[in-house]
């Protein structure tokens, strides 16, 4: 698996996770809680992205991801 590959994956899952948690908040702590994890990781995995691929390609690989 390429590094290119390896990022969008793990962009492609935090998407998901925030998607799923906020799909299936229900204003608990413990939703509030996932909610607030899925967005740091999604931050993270896009920070991540545009610190190995510059914000150009990091750009095209979340723009793929939401095609």
């Amino acid at each position: 698996m390429t590094t290119r590959e390896a990022l969008a994956r793990r962009l492609g899952r935090a998407e998901l996770e925030l998607q799923r948690a906020q799909r299936e908040s229900d204003g608990s702590p413990a939703a509030r809680t996932r909610l607030e994890a899925a967005r740091i990781e999604y931050r993270a995995a896009e920070h991540h992205a545009q610190q190995v691929l510059g914000a150009r390609v990091a750009l095209e690989v979340v723009e793929h991801l939401s095609a």
